[in-house]
């Protein structure tokens, strides 16, 4: 057989490269944009912002500098965000199907990453009748990112949806390169197809996100106190440090503890919000101010925190926060309605948001009143992050 003509292809299948930098003064481009079967990446038409960021230097180092008293003027803001999609050829996964994704962004992007549907996850192949008792074949999603200063990541795809005796394991890994790096991940997984009565039957569910940040040789070694770092989670030929390790088992099969307990709680949907960076700051503020300000058992009666401020303060009561307590009303009914129950806190410089309700359109809906009413997603990325949550 002759020899062919064209080198040996490097590719692999099903991985994908994105590579997006900033050309002066403010304009994003893609460097990388690479894909092969079965995995597909769509580009859209990038989303502007408003008001018009002030035009910066060609070069990376002249994003964001601090000011002479040192402190930091407001994140930089280019004038489009680009938008892409993640696909697969028949709209999931088939077992042993895998799919992997690397992310960089140069310093000074933004990024929106998100799916036009769920990502169905269908049954496994049946093991060979001469070996019953073989591992059976899994989906996998593996996605790396790396997210340099002053650039911001935005990951709201549609959920996961495993069918009847599927299997699946996902990990997804970002790097901040500083504490100027932002990072906002939505991951949440549905149960089967409920029209043909699936309700947590999957053979297994693993998924697993990780958040690292990175520093500099001297940040790396030293605290901020001028002692020497010892900490179990810091990688110190790496220089980074683990922020925040989010896993979710599902073992055992459809009886397994963990999918048996779902459909125990009648629990449609879970999920996970991550947020990081000074992007989004506010908004990690505001779902631990909301969840601080539920109604709980034994408290007080819901409302008479604004009867008490117009007591106190009568016509100098803030228009803003009548409406917003107003807005936490409406949205605590449609919590108790949709099911939904969702809790947050701080790690390390994140913050975490954890999530259930009895259906998928719940909370979605939940969602939506969240992120619409704070405001970040949209007004830093423009309509393209909200649009797996209409």
């Amino acid at each position: 057989m002759a020899a062919s003509p064209f080198p040996p292809s490097g590719s692999r299948a099903g991985h994908g490269e994105i590579h997006l930098s900033l050309l002066p003064p403010s304009t994003p481009s893609f460097r990388t944009l690479t894909f092969t079967y079965p995995l597909k990446i769509v580009s859209s038409t990038p989303h502007t912002l408003t008001p018009a960021p002030s035009p910066i230097k060609a070069s990376n180092d002249s994003i964001q500098q601090p000011t002479s008293s040192g402190a930091s003027e407001p994140p930089f803001r280019p004038a489009k965000v680009p938008l892409l999609f993640l696909l697969s050829y028949g709209g999931g996964l088939l077992p042993p199907d895998s799919l992997s994704t690397n992310i960089t962004l140069d310093p000074g992007t933004r990024l929106t990453l998100t799916t036009q549907g769920s990502t169905k996850v269908f049954p496994s192949p049946a093991p060979p009748p001469g070996n019953p008792n073989s591992s059976p074949a899994t989906a996998t999603q593996i996605l790396t990112a790396h997210v340099s200063p002053h650039a911001a990541l935005l990951l709201s795809p549609d959920p996961v949806q495993p069918f009847a005796a599927s299997h699946y394991a996902q990990s997804q890994t970002f790097t901040l390169a500083s504490e100027t790096a932002s990072l906002c991940m939505l991951d949440w997984a549905v149960e089967g197809r409920r029209a043909r009565g699936e309700h947590w039957v999957a053979g297994g569910w693993r998924g697993r996100n990780e958040v690292w940040r990175e520093y500099d040789a001297a940040e790396a070694t030293v605290g901020s106190t001028g002692t020497e770092t010892d900490s179990p989670a810091s990688n110190r030929e790496n220089k980074r440090v683990l922020m925040l390790r989010d896993a979710v088992i599902l073992s055992g099969g459809p009886n397994g503890p963990g999918q048996a307990s779902l459909r125990h709680e009648g629990v449609g949907v879970f999920g996970t919000v991550i947020l990081a960076g000074p992007v989004f700051k506010e908004m990690g503020d505001f779902f631990v101010e909301e969840f601080a300000a539920l109604p709980r058992i034994g408290a007080r009666d819901w409302g008479d925190e604004v009867q008490e401020d117009e007591r106190l303060d009568g016509d100098v009561v803030k228009d803003a926060r009548k409406r917003r307590v107003a807005w936490r009303r409406r949205r605590v009914q449609l919590e108790k309605e949709e099911g939904v129950l969702w809790t947050t806190a701080r790690v390390r410089g994140a913050v975490l948001v954890k999530f259930g309700a009895r259906e998928v359109q719940g909370a979605r809906t939940w969602l939506r009143e969240m992120w619409g009413y704070e405001g970040t997603v949209e007004r830093e990325f423009g309509e393209g992050g909200m649009m797996s949550l209409r």
